[in-house]
Parts: structure tokens; sequence; C-alpha cells
């Protein structure tokens, strides 16, 4: 049968021969073997002609190493922290680079507060309780407040996968605690769901579970105080939206205490903190010891007086600061 011709059933005749090969192919596989170097005695003949594909060349070189193993990694936590099943609970000491590519967005679209310590400094170790002044509140205490390094108690739907997420944000947080319309509060919760994932898996939250999940809560939260890492719970009860002046307090802070006190040997601290969101200002109260307050005014004595502590950070401090500098602008 002649070269090029087709068979009956459509398909080109096999060629096993090497000279059934066209001639510019002949030709050029009798230059290459002439040009080609000798392999030595040593060394077998096909470890020297062997041809790496382009992906195995580029891997090969050390840069090239490094590059293709960072963007494996990235695109691994990109899509597991967006569609993944749950976030991993990790104790986050030092920043990333994702925290501080989040703080340079905050400082870019965000005015600064104005921050006092009245205790002097920020405490190194402590178990923060603040307002949580809407969705601006956890980003603001992350990005202006001086160190230690914090982590956040969140819901544990936050910490779930994508549909969890979604549905959370959409039903609870921008439906029944910002007052968002339908539609606004579907839009809002399916983007933000998409990248969610990725902030609270790099941001340093710690997952708040309900009735005996509670444990598991206290658990990771004992494990940062433990590694010198301090705590931020926000325990309003916020089922009818954020406001000013605070309301009931959910007590779990109460009991982080006590807890850490049990399993640390030592008493931490209790600081509370309070975000002005209109004013643009934080004040960073002193530390108190929960188990002295407790003691003597009981649990419910003691959240009424954390309660009323808070709040006076907002009308003793920011209001009273504004409309003395409101008068003497007068």
């Amino acid at each position: 049968m002649p070269i090029g011709s087709v068979r009956r059933g459509g398909k080109p005749p096999r060629r096993n021969n090497r000279n059934d090969r066209p001639a510019t192919a002949r030709l050029l596989s009798r230059h290459l073997s002439r040009t080609a170097p000798r392999p030595s005695t040593c060394t077998p003949p096909h470890t020297v002609h062997k041809k790496l594909p382009n992906r195995q060349v580029y891997k090969k070189t050390a840069i090239g190493r490094r590059v293709y193993k960072k963007l494996i990694n990235v695109w691994y936590n990109i899509t597991k922290s967006t569609f993944g099943d749950n976030l991993d609970f990790k104790v986050t000491g030092t920043e990333t680079r994702t925290v501080r590519f989040m703080k340079f967005v905050v400082r870019m679209f965000k005015r600064k507060p104005e921050v006092t310590y009245l205790d002097g400094a920020m405490p190194q170790r402590a178990i923060f309780i603040a307002n949580h002044s809407g969705a601006s509140g956890p980003m603001t205490y992350r990005t202006y407040l001086t160190p230690p390094p914090m982590m956040i108690w969140a819901a544990n739907e936050m910490m779930g996968g994508y549909k969890s997420r979604k549905r959370y944000l959409i039903d609870v947080f921008y439906g029944r605690k910002l007052g968002y319309g339908k539609f606004r509060a579907r839009l809002c919760g399916t983007l933000f769901a998409l990248v969610s994932g990725i902030i609270y898996n790099a941001g340093g939250t710690i997952p708040v579970y309900y009735d005996a999940g509670m444990r598991k809560t206290f658990a990771y939260s004992v494990e940062c105080l433990r590694q010198g890492v301090s705590v931020l719970v926000f325990p309003e009860n916020s089922d009818d939206g954020y406001n000013e002046e605070l309301g009931a307090l959910h007590r779990g802070y109460l009991t982080l205490a006590a807890v850490a006190k049990k399993e640390l040997g030592e008493e931490i601290p209790v600081v509370p903190m309070y975000y002005s969101r209109r004013h643009a200002a934080i004040v960073v109260g002193k530390p108190h010891y929960a188990s002295a307050i407790t003691e003597e005014l009981g649990k419910e004595g003691a959240n009424e007086y954390f309660r009323n502590y808070i709040n006076s950070l907002y009308t003793d401090y920011i209001l009273k600061d504004k409309e003395n500098e409101a008068a003497a602008e007068e």
C-alpha cells in the first residue's frame, strides 16, 4: 500500500518501519543523531538523551520550584477557605500576610480612630470584652490597637462551609442584626460569603458553639491564653441589632475567666473596651479581675457591672470629650 493512502475504514496505515517516515523526518533524525554528544562509558545512554517536559524543566530550577509550591499552596488555601467544609482552628500569634493586607485595606477606607488607654498601655495578655459596633468593629480593633496579638470569638457558622456562611450572613447578620432588606441582604451575604472564609481563616478567630459545644470554645480560648495570645469577646446580645449603649450581655466571658484561672493556675484580667464608629474613637478600660467581682456581686451582678462599665466608657469619655471639644470651638 503506498504511503499516504487510506484504508477502507478511514484510518491511515500504521508505520512500523523507520523508512516509512517522510523524507524530512528521516533527514532531521539523521542530523540529530550525528550532532548529539556521545554518551560516556559510565553513564547510560538513556539518561543523556532524555528530554523532560517544559513543566518538569521549570520545576528543576530553584526559583521555579519555590514559586510552583507557593502557587499551589495559595490556590489550595483559597479553595479550601472558600468552598471547604470547615475552617481549621489554629492559634496565630503573629500576623500573616493576609492579615497585613486586610489592615492595609482598612486603613485606606477607614478613618483612624483616636485610641485612649485608661491604664496607660495595652495589657500583654487579657480577655478583652467590647461592643461589636456593627460590621466594622472587629477589624477596627485588630487594625488600630497596639500589640499584643489577639484571637476573636466568632459565630461557628462563619467557620463552616460556604453554604453555612452564606445562610448565616443573609438570615442573621445582614437581615436581622443590620436590618437590611431581602435583596440587599442576599446580595451582600452572597458576595461576602466568598471571601469571608479567607478572612476568618487568616484573621485568627475562635468558633463559638452553643450548649455543650461551648466546652470546645473554652478549650480553644485557654490554649490561646496559654501561648500568650489574648482573646477578644463580643458579649452583647445583638438579636435585635447593634446599639450604641449595650443592653444585656452573655456571660461566656465570665465562665472563660474562671476556666482559664483553673487551667492555667493564674487569673487572667478582663479588660473592657468601647469603639464608637460615629465619633471615630476607641477607649480601652482598666483591667478587672472577674473572680473578686463575682464573689462580691455574684454572676448576674458581675455581668451587670461590666455592662455599665463598658457603657461608661462611651458616655463618660467619648461623648464628654466630643462635647468639650465642641464647646471649646464655640
